[in-house]
């Protein structure tokens, strides 16, 4: 008879406990007074403009003219902006919406090593029997005319059909060695005197 009375006080208990979680887990929570912590003032960079300041200053002035040039820094070339003086990341979307595609090489590593000199020109070629993207665009060494590397998909996406109707394009080396290229056209690189 106790064990049967132990076992009952058991049950009794358990169901009074899942009765009590399960009501507790339908109120509120209880009000924190705290304050709540202010996280970090955001680092702003004197050498780099944000998507915000890029917006802002990548543009072409009243005038039509850029508000923007090309410059050597740290044995690249950069683009920097006249306004601040900061310089845009790759692939930065101001610069694309004005025709400027500015990125990394990709692939260059399957190919033989090819060390361009910063400032010069290399070559697009179209490769629409490539396997892997009929959209490709080879960066080809203009003296050999040796594929190495190529556009990065979502730039080539953007490109192909403008290089396919005959668009006069440039890619210029800006760093690495022929691996960070600028793709633009040709009448503004040579507004940007680098044709």
């Amino acid at each position: 008879m106790w064990v049967f009375l132990g076992v009952v006080i058991g049950l009794a208990l358990i169901v009074v406990g899942l009765s009590w979680f399960f009501a507790g887990s339908q109120h509120q929570p209880l009000r924190d007074d705290r304050p709540t912590p202010t996280p970090p003032p955001k680092q702003v960079s004197d050498k780099w403009l944000t998507s915000e300041e890029a917006g802002a200053e990548l543009i072409r002035n009243n005038d039509g003219s850029l508000n923007f040039f090309v410059e050597h820094r740290d044995g690249a070339l950069r683009f920097v902006s006249k306004s601040s003086g900061k310089m845009p990341a790759k692939g930065s979307p101001p610069l694309a919406r004005l025709g400027i595609f500015y990125f990394n090489v990709r692939g260059h590593k399957y190919y033989s090593q090819v060390r361009r000199q910063v400032g010069s020109e290399v070559g697009l070629r179209r490769e629409p029997d490539n396997p892997h993207d009929p959209r490709a665009i080879a960066v080809v060494n203009p003296s050999t005319g040796k594929i190495y590397g190529h556009v990065n998909k979502g730039y080539a996406s953007r490109l192909y059909k403008r290089l396919d109707a005959g668009e006069d394009f440039v890619a210029i080396v800006m760093g690495a060695a022929g691996k960070h290229i600028a793709v633009m056209p040709r009448d503004i690189a040579v507004e940007l005197d680098l044709v």
